[in-house]
């Protein structure tokens, strides 16, 4: 079995006895056990739950806690990958559209932020810039009466590698 943890997935491969091959459906998934002797035993001692539950959980729970459902992957290789979520992706819409405005409009203040978001009112981006300052994502520069909102290099990096994956 190999497992490979990178920044943006989690991703297995482990040998299979193949019955079949491309992406598994949970809806159209009938499940077939790689080593019955071993996961009757397991089964047996109530440390696995029925055969075909882990495809069924997988499905679940990395939705609830991705967004994303993963890549069951049949073949000679069997392959799970799991999609983990960049730290933008949690974000609401509009403090995307207010990080994508203070990336377009780097130094801006907050009211020319209210004009360019639609008269978004200032109480709230004032909300919104405490969320994204307290997520490392975006710092204030400059004094308080000229001074603007700037992301940090992390930032520019993720949405740089975001632009390249579209």
């Amino acid at each position: 079995m190999k497992l490979i943890i990178s920044p943006d997935s989690v991703n297995t491969e482990n040998s299979n006895k193949t019955h079949g091959t491309g992406l598994i459906d949970p809806a159209n998934f009938s499940p077939f056990p790689k080593n019955p002797t071993i996961g009757k035993f397991f089964k047996e001692i109530g440390r696995a739950d029925e055969l075909d539950s882990c495809v069924r959980n997988l499905f679940k729970y990395c939705n609830e806690y991705t967004g994303k459902f993963p890549q069951l992957i049949e073949g000679d290789i069997f392959k799970i990958i799991i999609t983990i979520p960049t730290e933008v992706e949690g974000l609401s819409e509009g403090l995307k559209s207010l990080l994508n405005m203070i990336e377009k409009k780097s130094g801006v203040q907050t009211n020319n932020l209210s004009k360019l978001l639609e008269k978004r009112p200032i109480k709230t981006i004032e909300h919104q810039i405490k969320i994204l300052i307290n997520k490392d994502f975006i710092e204030r520069r400059g004094s308080k009466k000229t001074g603007g909102y700037y992301l940090i290099t992390k930032m520019k990096k993720i949405i740089k590698n975001k632009g390249r994956e579209k």
